[in-house]
């Protein structure tokens, strides 16, 4: 029996992750693949103080997405999140996020506020 070596299964773990983002982006979400991958960095990164709509984020009182979508365009919000990786938000937490992580959740919050969101 033949073993695939690390490269070979590097690939396989690529084009399932592919296969994944490409099953839930489309028009029955409303979302691309970058917004796709925005909205599941945010869920995972961002949502223990933000919420995707509303008045605020909850308890800790941070604007919601939808919020933001209205507050930022796609290149000021970017601009405001290295401010914040750099510590410069005294509520929240300094971000690890790269520049493409940022474009993502960007054009999520983009999406949100195109789409009426409130």
């Amino acid at each position: 029996m033949r073993t695939l070596g690390p490269v070979s299964w590097l690939s396989v773990a690529g084009l399932c992750a592919l296969a994944a983002g490409c099953a839930t982006a489309g028009p029955e979400t409303g979302l691309d693949t970058a917004q796709v991958r925005g909205r599941d960095l945010a869920e995972r990164q961002c949502m223990i103080c933000h919420t995707p709509t509303g008045s605020s984020g909850g308890p800790s009182g941070a604007p919601s997405f939808a919020q933001l979508g209205r507050r930022y365009n796609p290149l000021t919000f970017q601009r405001r999140v290295r401010e914040v990786a750099g510590g410069a938000h005294y509520q929240m937490p300094p971000s690890t996020l790269t520049p493409e992580e940022a474009e993502d959740i960007g054009a999520y919050i983009d999406a949100l506020a195109a789409s009426g969101a409130r």
